[in-house]
């Protein structure tokens, strides 16, 4: 009887010796998906960053193509790096929100669908918008990639050397140290160039991925007119970089002024002629769309109104008058529309109306702001406010007609 399975001492060694071979497989199988994950995701992220800088080289394709000016060459750059920056935080909160996988996922399809867009773009508008989205789908797969490098690697080594191989992706594969600089300690690189000038001092050694050291003067200097004329490509970015800023700031100062004497007639307006003002706020919250619609049809209406007039000589001193009368009544209507959108923002918080137009003159100065979008935000405004004039008679300016009740002939006088 000591053949019996379970008093035989070797039965009982053989349970963990076959234990040990489908651990084993796992742990290798795991690796090898944490390794093939890493080189999704990084591609990806070499794919997002490169994207930001790598459009250089198609500048001067573009300008030539699609007839683009200096300022819209800058903003191909601009409208990637503002909405991909602005929306990072944003992007790190859906993957949250959402999931680290279908963040980015989806990220990375609109990246790449915004990719295609651009490629296949035949107006600077359809351009300088693709490059915007292909901003924000880079805003959400990015911060979804180091949640997905941390996720996968365990705390340690292997962690260690998955993030150094995603900062030398993110931050790219050379290193140049000018002269006067300092460098305290030793210096590893993975992959990549490393320069360091004549007078530059590094504190330790230089070593490579295999950790054999090299020299920091790998490469030779570049000559003396090679450093010419870097400096003089240097030079003419910057000169063209402060260039791009002036102009900016003084677009955004006008802006701002504007915003500012619109809020100043408001304000007078709002005090002086309080229900004529309420008319066209009731109208344009009431029925907004309509008053649209009417801005539309009352802008061409007044279009040709204008255009008849002018063609004689007696009516070209009453087109001017009525321009200059129309202008003012625009503004006026406009600082309505403008009190009604805040109103509708902080109607819970406060009733002063002085508060809603302030809060609505700054949404316009916001928006009108946006490149490309902030056209179509003042004209929306505007038509608003043309239909809010129409919809209320010049709010009230215009008196109603009459309508006359027609006398019936067969009802005989009163005798």
């Amino acid at each position: 009887m000591s053949s019996s399975p379970t008093s035989s001492a070797p039965g009982r060694q053989l349970a963990p010796a076959q234990q040990v071979g489908p651990i084993t497989g796992t742990s290798a199988h795991q690796r090898d998906r944490r390794n093939i994950t890493l080189a999704v995701v990084l591609c990806a992220q070499l794919m997002i960053v490169l994207d930001m800088t790598v459009v250089n080289i198609a500048l001067p394709s573009m300008a030539s193509g699609l007839h683009l000016s200096a300022t819209s060459l800058s903003w191909v750059l601009n409208a990637y790096a503002l909405t991909f920056g602005g929306l990072l935080l944003l992007g790190g909160r859906a993957g949250d929100i959402l999931g680290r996988r279908q963040a980015f996922m989806a990220g990375l399809a609109i990246f790449t669908l915004a990719s295609l867009a651009g490629g296949l773009a035949t107006s600077s508008a359809l351009l300088l918008a693709a490059r915007a989205v292909q901003g924000a789908g880079g805003a959400i797969a990015s911060p979804a990639v180091l949640a997905a490098i941390v996720g996968s690697f365990p705390e340690g080594r292997e962690r260690v050397r998955a993030l150094s191989i995603f900062t030398a992706v993110t931050m790219g594969g050379s290193l140049e140290v000018d002269d006067g600089a300092t460098i305290d300690g030793d210096v590893s690189r993975i992959g990549g160039s490393f320069h360091a000038g004549s007078a530059a001092h590094i504190g330790g050694e230089s070593r490579d991925e295999k950790g054999f050291k090299v020299s920091v003067s790998d490469d030779d200097e570049d000559d003396e007119d090679s450093a010419k004329a870097k400096s003089a490509a240097a030079a003419t970015v910057h000169r063209e970089a402060a260039s791009h800023v002036t102009h900016f700031l003084k677009e955004v100062g006008t802006t701002l002024t504007e915003s500012s004497l619109l809020f100043v007639f408001g304000a007078v307006l709002l005090a002086l002629a309080t229900k004529r003002m309420d008319s066209l706020k009731v109208e344009v919250a009431s029925r907004p769309m309509r008053s649209f619609a009417l801005g539309v049809v009352g802008s061409l209406v007044g279009l040709v109104a204008l255009v008849v007039l002018c063609i004689t000589i007696i009516g070209i001193p009453l087109a001017f008058i009525g321009v200059m009368g129309a202008v003012v009544a625009v503004y006026g209507s406009i600082t309505a529309v403008l009190t009604t959108v805040g109103q509708a923002l902080l109607g819970h918080k406060t009733t002063n109306p002085y508060v809603h137009l302030a809060a609505g003159c700054l949404l316009l100065f916001i928006g009108g702001s946006i490149p490309i979008l902030g056209g179509f935000v003042v004209t929306a405004v505007v038509l608003t406010s043309i239909g809010a004039l129409v919809a209320t008679r010049a709010a009230g300016f215009v008196p109603p007609r009459v309508r006359v009740t027609p006398t019936d002939p067969y009802r005989s006088a009163p005798g």
